[in-house]
């Protein structure tokens, strides 16, 4: 127990130091509501993973709310626990006085006083690790700010009209800057109030325009969400709730969902899902170390999914649908902060630790659904036979037969995993289009008459005919090079699109509603029927004889024949198609094997001519610098 707040201040425990009253008073209030959020964390948990498990093929909008709203309840939990703690308090302390004043000994070996006694220790370890994982994001953040601080911005303002065209087309009520940096491998936001757009510059050098640009819109629907904040906002739930792993759990879900509604309104804004998915295929080739939690990076979150979600959009639910899971996570949270928040009303102090036990009486247990066959059982001769065959077939669990199944779980794995390839074919062979034509050179622009490109930090522009003519003569052949991998990229691209019809078209099928419908009702009435014949099996055991019991038992078995047997038929019905698409899929995936390879001698020789055309154009640039011909080009 702790002392009377009249003795607070020279209170002295074993091995510990002095502590103030405002100390005393928080650790227990802080202590209790840590303690009970272990639990309160594990409900939340549990519902929020069954609402979003029901909601898979919603909106990730509507996920994300689920989960924002999961974590806010986290935090209000503990605090509606500290305030109903704190309104009992007083009670305890009246008690504590008036044995103080008794002259009682209030030294207690119990396990709550034994638990009370672990309590600062408790909350000392939790200080630490916030002050840990808190310290941690400061340290994120110092890098993000360290990183804007020393980033270039651009001097030729190419860039930053793209940016600016981007943010007009997005809506964006403020002008966004970008800025260039050496230490990264993706583009990353920075700042709330003032954002900025930190991008690499070997990026911008390396990857195609229009990639570039792609990932620069899913940057921009970070800054116009305003996920900045929101992200800050969560990394210190982490860091107060660091020991409970449903809020880590709950946090990854929040971010996922996040890069997939920033990739659904940069898709939007640039018009093309598919070129943001190829962006993505070309980030996650990046191997780049961790990014702080701190950042928004366009790598964020796993890129498979972010990628299937953009060329194969799951077909969202009704909208109504939302209104049903949200309520019923935000009456959970109304739940828990009623539960901690509402004291017991007039409750005398209480004088015994005895727990008290609530008990309710046991949910029947339902039977198994059993498949019953061979000729009914007479009740007279065989009725004790019949009722021990129903037990026997009711206490045993089943496991289905493989006939009966439309798709078994092992069956939809196997579809996705056939439509992945399907779409990571296409995605690469987008990409080959994408990088088939001449490499990206950067500052350099070279024309029929002229010629443009930086050096020492200046803009030069050549516009003598003979160097010009060399300098195309340069990379005539990787030119040649890249129309054969653009016309190979084309058919790449086309041989994808059939691969991806034939999954779709599987999926389609694995997920037929009219045939699902069917195997439902048709389990559903299997079911009923074997419970209602294992009931009269039983009855039949107590009766001598009973012609009626017989009749009902061989009516009930030819119901479940029956239903059997239209299992089986939707079974057959749709392992029939099935075998042809994946037939459809193994003849389309040999092509695209056959392109794959036919390109690969192109990709080989496409590296080396470049980089010979790369030597043979840098030797002509110091050519027209030191002959004078190269006229510097003022820039705002």
């Amino acid at each position: 127990m702790y002392p009377p707040k009249s003795a607070r201040k020279s209170v002295v425990t074993c091995g510990r130091p002095v502590m103030s009253e405002a100390w005393i008073d928080a650790v227990p209030l802080l202590g209790r509501a840590l303690v009970h959020f272990l639990w309160q964390g594990a409900l939340i948990g549990v519902a929020a993973a069954v609402l979003l498990a029901a909601m898979r093929r919603s909106r990730p909008q509507a996920r994300y709310l689920v989960g924002c709203i999961a974590m806010l309840a986290c935090v209000l939990a503990p605090i509606a626990t500290m305030m109903r703690v704190s309104d009992v308090a007083p009670v305890g302390d009246v008690v504590v006085r008036a044995i103080a004043a008794r002259g009682v000994d209030t030294v207690s070996t119990s396990p709550t006083a034994m638990f009370d006694a672990l309590m600062p220790w408790l909350v000392a370890i939790w200080a630490g690790g916030a002050v840990m994982f808190g310290a941690r994001t400061l340290a994120g953040l110092a890098w993000i700010e360290r990183l804007r601080r020393h980033a270039q911005c651009d001097l030729h303002g190419v860039w930053q009209d793209r940016v600016d065209a981007l943010a007009g087309r997005m809506h964006l009520p403020r002008g966004v800057t970008l800025r260039f940096v050496d230490d990264l491998a993706s583009p990353i936001t920075a700042g709330w109030w003032k954002p900025a757009v930190l991008m690499p510059a070997a990026l911008a050098t390396r990857m195609p325009v229009a990639l570039v640009e792609a990932l620069l819109a899913h940057e921009l629907a970070h800054i116009r969400r305003h996920d900045y904040l929101v992200n800050l906002l969560q990394a210190v739930v982490e860091a107060l709730l660091f020991y409970h792993p449903v809020v880590w759990w709950l946090s990854r879900r929040v971010r996922a969902e996040r890069e997939l509604i920033a990739d659904a309104l940069a898709a939007e804004a640039i018009g093309e899902p598919r070129r943001l998915a190829v962006a993505l295929s070309e980030l996650s080739e990046l191997h780049a170390a961790p990014l702080p939690r701190a950042a928004l990076a366009a790598r964020g979150g796993e890129l498979m999914p972010r990628i299937q979600n953009l060329l194969r959009p799951a077909t969202p639910a009704a909208g109504g649908r939302l209104a049903i899971p949200v309520i019923a996570l935000v009456g959970l949270g109304l739940a828990v902060y009623a539960q901690a928040s509402v004291a017991p009303q007039g409750a005398a102090p209480a004088t015994s630790t005895t727990p008290i036990v609530a008990t309710a009486p046991a949910a029947r247990a339902l039977p198994a659904p059993v498949a019953v066959s061979g000729p009914v059982l007479a009740p007279a001769a065989n009725a004790q036979a019949a009722a021990d065959a129903a037990s026997a077939s009711i206490a045993r669990d089943p496991s289905p037969s493989r006939d009966h199944d439309i798709v078994t779980r092992d069956d939809e794995h196997e579809i996705e995993r056939t439509v992945e390839h399907a779409m990571l074919a296409q995605t690469d062979a987008m990409k080959t289009v994408a990088s088939a034509h001449v490499p990206d050179l950067g500052s350099l622009n070279v024309g029929d008459d002229a010629m443009t490109f930086d050096r020492n930090g200046r803009r030069y522009r050549v516009t003598d005919p003979g160097l010009i003519a060399r300098v195309n003569a340069a990379w005539r052949d990787t030119q040649a090079i890249g129309e054969q991998m653009s016309a190979l990229g084309d058919r790449m691209n086309q041989q994808g699109e059939v691969m991806n019809r034939i999954g779709q078209s599987m999926s389609a099928e694995a997920n037929n509603p009219e045939r699902s419908q069917a195997m439902a009702d048709a389990e559903i009435a299997l079911n009923k029927a074997a419970n209602e014949y294992g009931r009269l099996a039983a009855q039949a055991a107590l009766a001598d004889s009973d012609a009626t019991l017989a009749a009902r038992l061989q009516k009930l078995q030819g119901e479940m024949d029956r239903q059997s047997a239209i299992i089986s038929t939707q079974a057959k019905l749709a392992a029939a198609p099935m075998a042809d698409y994946e037939r459809r899929m193994a003849e389309a995936s040999k092509p695209m094997h056959e392109l794959e390879q036919q390109m690969k001698p192109l990709e080989q020789r496409m590296r080396v001519e470049t980089a010979a055309a790369r030597r043979k154009t840098d030797a002509l640039i110091d050519e027209a610098m030191s002959r004078g011909l190269a006229q510097p080009i003022e820039t705002r």
